[in-house]
């Protein structure tokens, strides 16, 4: 098995989760870790911040720009986003800037925006829940709002197994968060997804992979840049994403799903607030918020 830390030019063909990021992004024609010009190049000088400035990345081990402050200021007021090379989770967070550029610069704006409000005081909730979602963040559309509350409720089996043939038809996931392509790189069954429930119009199935991600990138930017409903991790629902049919080499019959310390029951009180659902409409743009009604 090749290092996790040693480059692997054909990373996008090693297992089923990176079929969304290799259709997109392409086979890699890096021959070795890519540099920083390398992944500039990927944004074509496209991507801004909210701020208005170019992103960037920039080697870690460099000068930076207006040097100690933190780094989610820096990115905002210069663009300049510091960067390891030759190291899987900034190549895959350079990735997600190209998958993702508005709901990057909105979480990047909503860190920012928190920092100068609460200055000297404790780390928001709002900070973490938008660092979950930028790590280990799934976006999750659904046509049918049965399928969102079978998630919420960690119905796992009935929406996996049961409802194995509504994927990619009526519900699909897409990764947002960089972290878990790295975990990906060596999976093991209890990685995590935290993840962002979409109810979308039927039509939304019908679109091409590059138009659903783009309407998703502007609702889900759009939901944060608007002070919307995502103001805790309590808000983001929790999925065990080698569980989504076909995302596992796995053979994925019910006994798979029987495993407990993978596919665990909720434990929320009943009547608990569980996950936000929002409403996307296909421009993109979020018509209405609230929390899922309890089972």
């Amino acid at each position: 098995m090749t290092p996790i830390d040693s480059w692997q030019p054909d990373y996008a063909d090693s297992a089923p989760i990176f079929a969304d990021l290799r259709r997109i992004v392409g086979r890699s024609t890096w021959s070795d870790w890519p540099d920083c010009n390398a992944l500039n190049a990927l944004l074509a000088n496209q991507v801004v911040t909210l701020s208005g400035i170019r992103v960037r990345f920039s080697p870690q081990d460099h000068t930076l720009p207006l040097p100690g402050i933190p780094y989610e200021e820096r990115v905002y007021r210069t663009g300049v986003i510091s960067t390891r090379e030759r190291n899987w989770h900034d190549l895959f967070n350079a990735l997600m800037w190209r998958l993702w550029p508005e709901l990057k610069s909105a979480m990047n704006a909503a860190h920012v925006r928190e920092m100068s409000t609460l200055r000297g005081a404790n780390r928001s909730r709002l900070r973490d829940a938008m660092t979950l979602l930028d790590e280990s963040g799934v976006i999750v559309a659904a046509s049918d709002r049965a399928d969102l509350e079978a998630l919420r409720d960690h119905r796992w089996k009935a929406v996996f197994h049961r409802g194995r043939a509504r994927w990619n038809h009526f519900v699909r996931a897409f990764i947002v968060g960089h972290a878990l392509y790295e975990k990906a790189l060596s999976p093991y069954p209890g990685i995590t997804g935290r993840t962002l429930l979409l109810q979308v119009d039927q039509r939304f199935f019908s679109l091409d992979l590059h138009s659903q991600i783009k309407i998703l990138d502007r609702h889900a930017a759009s939901m944060i840049a608007t002070t919307g409903p995502l103001k805790t991790p309590h808000d983001l629902g929790v999925l065990p994403i080698l569980g989504i049919p076909g995302w596992h080499f796995a053979r994925q019959d019910a006994a798979f799903y029987d495993n407990p310390g993978v596919f665990r029951p909720r434990t929320r009180p009943d009547r608990s607030p569980g996950p936000i659902v929002a409403h996307c409409t296909l421009d993109g743009q979020h018509a209405e918020e609230s929390g899922l009604p309890s089972a």
